[in-house]
């Protein structure tokens, strides 16, 4: 995990968790739609 100088790493840990996980289930639905579109 990148730490930006904070103090409290596992808050970023959560944030950078949570990030990935929005990322990745945007990328499946983004997918999904794509392909249904065709």
């Amino acid at each position: 995990m990148i730490v930006f100088g904070l103090p409290n790493p596992s808050a970023l840990s959560w944030l950078e968790l949570i990030l990935i996980v929005a990322l990745f289930f945007v990328g499946v639905y983004t997918a999904r739609e794509f392909l249904n579109v065709k």
